[in-house]
């Protein structure tokens, strides 16, 4: 009798999925738990997401990353400055890095004339469709 060995056996593996980032979104709301869900939408779309609480906070934060964010993504009314100042103040400093309003208050629609506006409370898609659709455009200018 001949017995011949048989090649051991390949385990299957599945294949670790490949999470493409799509960028860095610095998310400034002095709402803790916007902020958490904010994250964790955003993360799960790929995106790499930092928190800021405050505009003095997020000030800092741009100036550790030098402006090398994709997106700013602020409340138009936070405790220590309004979102439209940080993002004029933003916008003189990292002339290329994209900033994006949101609010869930209705005296903040004329504030922020000419400029996008995510409307809170949003949906998951609301979310990821308006920050997407802001980098697309930054990405086709």
């Amino acid at each position: 009798i001949e017995i011949t060995a048989s090649p051991p056996r390949r385990a299957e593996i599945a294949p670790t999925p490949i999470i493409r980032r799509q960028g860095t979104v610095l998310v400034v709301d002095d709402e803790h738990p916007l902020r958490v869900a904010a994250h964790r939408i955003l993360t799960a779309e790929g995106f790499n997401v930092i928190h800021a609480a405050t505009a003095s906070e997020a000030l800092r934060v741009c100036s550790e990353y030098d402006g090398h964010l994709d997106l700013v993504l602020t409340d138009v009314f936070l405790t220590d400055w309004r979102g439209q100042e940080l993002a004029e103040h933003l916008r003189r400093q990292y002339p290329d890095l994209k900033v994006m309003l949101m609010s869930g208050d209705p005296q903040a629609i004329p504030l922020v004339e000419g400029q996008t506006l995510l409307r809170k409370p949003f949906t998951k898609r609301q979310l990821v469709d308006s920050v997407l659709g802001v980098l697309s455009a930054a990405h086709a200018a």
